[in-house]
């Protein structure tokens, strides 16, 4: 338990394959220090998955969504929440514990599309809801692409990494299959989601 892993879904392509490099960048300056503070003396290790993970209880699993379209409402055990509520990410826990994360890749701006991020990984380790934004930083209701995290967050956040949270990874499969329609030329690879 020397690294900590956080694992970024993008195999839609919502952030944009030019982009991709500076959002993992700026998650792993964030993630880095957080976790050599929080018992991970190697660090964190941020980087995009290509097949379907297998996190460890106290991981985190953040999934970039095109814009309308959310995989943490496919979770079962859980609620709907429209992906157009005026918001641009959403954190949800199943029933039987488990956690989802998303941001929709609605920015071309890495800075807030990381942002966002680790304000979705902020609700998903803290498991807090709405409430969490009364807090400063990156835990605010809106975050922009002059933020960081604040020094409570970065303490907050040292705290809980090592909280088991375990993380869904049944989406992965199911953008999986999406992209392999697209790839394949199929007109209607996004009428339906999943």
């Amino acid at each position: 338990m020397a690294l900590y892993k956080v694992y970024l879904c993008d195999v839609l392509d919502a952030i944009g394959s030019a982009r991709r490099k500076d959002v993992r960048s700026h998650l792993q300056d964030y993630f880095n220090p957080i976790a050599q503070g929080g018992g991970f003396p190697e660090g964190a290790l941020v980087d995009y998955i290509t097949a379907t993970p297998q996190p460890a209880a106290n991981e985190l699993l953040i999934y970039f969504m095109p814009f309308s379209w959310s995989i943490a409402n496919q979770m079962p055990g859980t609620t709907f929440v429209s992906p157009l509520g005026g918001h641009d990410g959403l954190t949800k826990f199943s029933k039987g514990g488990e956690a989802v994360s998303e941001v929709y890749a609605n920015s071309a701006d890495t800075r807030v599309l990381a942002n966002l991020a680790f304000h979705e990984a902020m609700h998903n380790k803290l498991r807090l809801g709405n409430d969490m934004h009364q807090q400063k930083g990156l835990a605010s209701a809106v975050v922009d692409n002059a933020m960081r995290p604040s020094e409570d967050n970065v303490k907050k956040m040292k705290a809980a990494l090592k909280t088991e949270r375990p993380q869904w990874t049944g989406g992965v499969g199911l953008m999986l299959n999406k992209a392999r329609q697209k790839a394949s030329g199929d007109p209607a690879w996004n009428l339906t989601f999943p």
